[in-house]
């Protein structure tokens, strides 16, 4: 694995997602480029619903440490990984309300029972109930 070509890889993407340089078919390309080179990472996930923001570097870093726990744990060390950094960010959670509801969803997906200790910092009031839901 070439750390370097990744962080150019996820620098270029960076380039063109916030300077709206591209057309969608040459993102999902860049996306396409990334996801084969680091199949098991989501990096979409990484890169637009992490629970911070990362640099090029600290989410190529990532995504080559979620490869390493596939190749010795599958899908299942990985989720746990990703289990253990939301519950981190939850426990200190930034004042950015978007990186908290994002680590929030993020943890609810792969661990709903361990999502409703954090349910306070999205709902202080309480989770609505589902009949509160309008639509």
């Amino acid at each position: 694995m070439d750390r370097d070509l990744l962080i150019q890889k996820v620098e270029n993407y960076r380039t063109i997602i916030f300077n709206n340089e591209s057309s969608e078919a040459e993102i999902d390309r860049l996306t396409k480029d990334i996801d084969e080179m680091m199949p098991n990472t989501d990096f979409t996930d990484i890169f637009y619903y992490g629970e911070r923001d990362r640099t090029p570097s600290e989410m190529a870093d990532e995504m080559i440490v979620r490869e390493e726990l596939f190749a010795q744990g599958g899908k299942q060390a990985v989720d746990q990984h990703i289990i253990e950094l939301m519950k981190e960010a939850l426990e200190h959670p930034s004042d950015v309300f978007a990186t908290v509801y994002s680590a929030y969803q993020i943890l609810d997906s792969k661990d709903p029972v361990a999502a409703k200790e954090y349910e306070h910092l999205i709902w202080p009031s309480g989770r609505p109930a589902a009949s509160d839901n309008p639509g």
